[in-house]
C-alpha cells in the first residue's frame, strides 16, 4: 500500500468513524453534564464545545468532586493496586496446579508479568487511574497498550471516550475501535515520516504555524479479515491498525498486532450497546440538585450580606459608589429628610437549610459507595471476622461491575503482556508438556479476595460453632476434614507458597510419622535398658547375689 495518497481504505475508515459518531451522539449530552459535576477534565464531548473549557468555576460544592475521586481511588486500590499482587497465573487442571514444579513455574511467570507493569517498563499504573475514572464515572474506559520497539517499554495510553468510537460484534464484545487525535505538522512528520504524509500537509512544512496548527488523524484498530497464518506482511497478524490523515483522505501508516491492543471496559451496557453508563449517570440528578442548592444558598447569603441599594436617581447612583462600612454619606438625605438610598429588603433566612444540603450531600456519597472500602466511623474493637463481613457486604453492590472491568480491561491487557513476554523469550518453558492445557488468570486483588471471602467467612463461622460443640463432645472433630478447611480459608486469596501442596503435606507427614516411630522405638529400648539396670541393682537378675 502506498502511503500519503488518497485511497479507498482511508475513505472506508472515515465512513466507519462517521457511523460511530452517529451512534455515540445519544451519550454525549449525558457525558457532558456528568463531567461538569464529577469529572471536569473530561469535558467537550460534543463537537461544538471547546475541549479546553474549564468548568471548575461553575461548581459551588466540592462534595461531587471529592466523592467521585474517592470512589475512583477505592476502585483502583481494589482492582490493581501496585502495592499488592493483584493476579496470578495458573493452569485449569487442579491436579496439575498443585504439582510442585508447575506451581513454582506459575509463580515465577506471575512475578515476571507483574514486573512488566512497573514504572521501569510501563506507565500502566498512572494510566490505570484515568482508565478506572472513565470506567466508574462515565461508564466507559478505553486504553491502548503498545510496545515501543528498541526502548524496552510498553506504553498504556488511556483514551478519552469522546475521542474514540467503539463497535461491538453480535455477542456484544468490543472488536473494533477508531481513535481521533490531532497533530501538528512537526508531530505528524516525526510520528509517520514526512514522506508518508499527504502532499497538502507536506506543503505546510516551514510555515509559521507548523508547530501550532493541528490536523485530524484517525487510528482504526480492527480485526484483520484477510488474516493468513504464516504469511508475510501485515496479513499474518489477526489485528490490523490503520492510521489515516483526514486531510487528503490518505493512509499514512499501517501495521498489525498479534492481539487486540485496545480495551474498552463498560460499567453497565445493555445488549448491543457499544458504550456503558457508570455511577456518574446514576448520580447525575442528585449532583445537579446539590450544586443548585448550594448556589441558591450562596446567592441568598450574598443578598443578605450585600443587599442591592435602591436609589432615587443619578445623584444617588454617584453616592452609591462611595458606600463602605463606617463612611459618612453626605447628601444621602433630601431636604425633606427622605433617604435617597435604601437597601432592598430580602429574606434574613437561607431558603435551603443546612440540614437539607447535608442530606443531599449524603445522598451523593451513598450513591458513589464512598464507604466501600473504608471502615471509618465504625466502633472500635471489631474482630477480623466482622471486618471481612462488612467489606464483603459493601463490595457485593459493585462486584458485578468490577467483574466487568476485570473481563473487559485487565484480562485483555494481561493476555497481551504474557504474549509479548513469551515472544521476547523471557518466559521459560513449563516444567512439563501442558499438552494444550490452557493457562488461566486468577485475580487476587482486594476486590477479588473480598468476593472469594464468603467461603472463608463461612469456614470461620463453622470453626467457632464446632469449637463450642467439641468442648462438650471431642468426637465431633472426627467429622471435620482439616485439609479441606485449610483450602477454604486459603481461598480468600493468599499468595502462592503460603499453603503447601498436597504432595509436600504428604511428604512432611510421612517424615513426621517415621521420626515418631524412631522416637517410640528409642523410647522402648531406653525403657528396657532402664528396667534391666533397676533389676540388676536389686540383685534380681541371674548371676547376682
Amino acid at each position: 500500500m502506498q502511503f500519503g495518497f488518497e485511497s479507498d481504505v482511508a475513505k472506508e475508515v472515515m465512513r466507519r468513524r462517521n457511523d460511530g459518531k452517529t451512534a455515540r451522539t445519544q451519550y454525549e449530552t449525558d457525558w457532558e453534564q456528568i463531567s461538569r459535576i464529577y469529572h471536569p477534565n473530561r469535558q467537550g464531548f460534543a463537537s461544538t464545545i471547546r475541549r479546553d473549557r474549564d468548568n471548575m468555576g461553575a461548581l459551588y460544592n466540592s462534595t461531587t468532586l471529592t466523592t467521585a475521586r474517592n470512589s475512583v481511588a477505592n476502585l483502583y486500590s481494589a482492582l490493581c493496586n501496585p502495592a499488592n499482587v493483584w493476579f496470578q497465573l495458573e493452569t485449569a487442571d487442579p491436579e496439575l496446579r498443585d504439582y510442585g514444579p508447575m506451581k513454582k513455574w506459575s509463580a515465577y511467570v506471575s512475578d515476571l508479568m507483574l514486573a512488566s507493569f512497573r514504572p521501569g517498563v510501563s506507565n500502566f499504573y498512572s494510566a490505570a487511574m484515568n482508565l478506572v475514572a472513565d470506567f466508574g464515572i462515565l461508564g466507559t474506559g478505553v486504553a491502548v497498550d503498545e510496545e515501543l520497539y528498541g526502548k524496552q517499554k510498553i506504553v498504556t495510553q488511556p483514551i478519552n471516550p469522546g475521542d474514540c468510537f467503539i463497535f461491538v460484534d453480535a455477542f456484544g464484545m468490543v472488536t473494533e475501535i477508531i481513535i481521533e487525535f490531532r497533530l501538528t505538522i512537526v508531530q505528524a512528520a516525526r510520528k509517520y515520516g514526512l514522506e508518508n504524509l499527504p502532499e497538502d500537509l507536506r506543503k505546510k512544512v516551514g510555515e509559521k504555524d507548523q508547530n501550532t496548527a493541528e490536523y485530524m488523524f484517525l487510528q482504526a484498530i480492527q480485526p484483520n479479515d484477510d488474516f493468513v497464518a504464516g504469511q508475510l506482511g501485515n496479513n499474518n497478524k489477526p489485528v490490523v491498525s490503520t492510521h489515516v490523515s483526514e486531510t487528503g483522505k490518505a493512509v499514512v501508516k499501517q501495521s498489525g498486532f498479534y492481539e487486540m491492543p485496545a480495551c474498552a471496559a463498560r460499567w453497565f451496557a445493555d445488549t448491543g450497546q457499544s458504550y456503558g453508563r457508570g455511577l456518574g449517570f446514576l448520580n447525575l440528578p442528585s449532583g445537579k440538585v446539590l450544586q443548585q442548592m448550594e448556589k441558591d444558598n450562596l446567592q441568598a447569603a450574598g443578598f443578605a450580606a450585600r443587599p442591592p441599594i435602591v436609589t432615587a436617581g443619578t445623584r444617588a447612583n454617584k453616592l452609591m459608589q462611595q458606600l463602605r462600612p463606617g463612611a459618612l454619606m453626605h447628601n444621602g438625605l433630601s431636604l425633606q429628610g427622605q433617604r435617597l438610598m435604601a437597601p432592598l429588603l430580602t429574606s434574613q433566612t437561607l431558603p435551603i437549610s443546612v440540614q437539607m444540603t447535608e442530606r443531599k450531600a449524603k445522598e451523593v456519597e451513598d450513591g458513589w459507595h464512598a464507604a466501600m472500602m473504608a471502615l471509618s466511623g465504625s466502633r472500635t474493637g471489631i474482630t477480623d471476622l466482622e471486618v471481612m463481613e462488612r467489606i464483603e457486604e459493601r463490595l457485593t453492590l459493585i462486584a458485578p461491575f468490577m467483574g466487568n472491568f476485570q473481563t473487559e480491561a485487565l484480562m485483555p491487557l494481561l493476555r497481551r503482556r504474557f504474549a509479548i513476554l513469551y515472544r521476547a523469550g523471557q518466559i521459560p518453558r513449563p516444567p512439563i508438556d501442558l499438552g494444550g492445557q490452557p493457562l488461566n488468570i486468577t485475580f487476587t486483588s482486594i476486590a477479588a479476595q473480598a468476593q472469594k471471602a464468603s467461603g472463608a467467612v463461612t469456614a470461620r463461622r463453622f470453626i467457632n460453632d464446632i469449637g463450642g460443640l467439641a468442648q462438650l463432645d471431642p468426637s465431633v472433630m472426627d467429622h471435620v476434614s482439616t485439609h479441606q478447611l485449610v483450602e477454604a480459608l486459603a481461598g480468600a486469596g493468599l499468595p502462592v507458597g503460603i499453603v503447601r501442596s498436597q504432595e509436600d503435606v504428604d511428604r512432611i507427614q510421612a517424615q513426621r510419622a517415621q521420626q515418631q516411630q524412631l522416637l517410640e522405638a528409642a523410647a522402648v529400648t531406653q525403657q528396657g535398658a532402664d528396667t534391666a539396670a533397676t533389676l540388676a541393682n536389686a540383685g534380681l537378675l541371674e548371676g547376682t547375689q
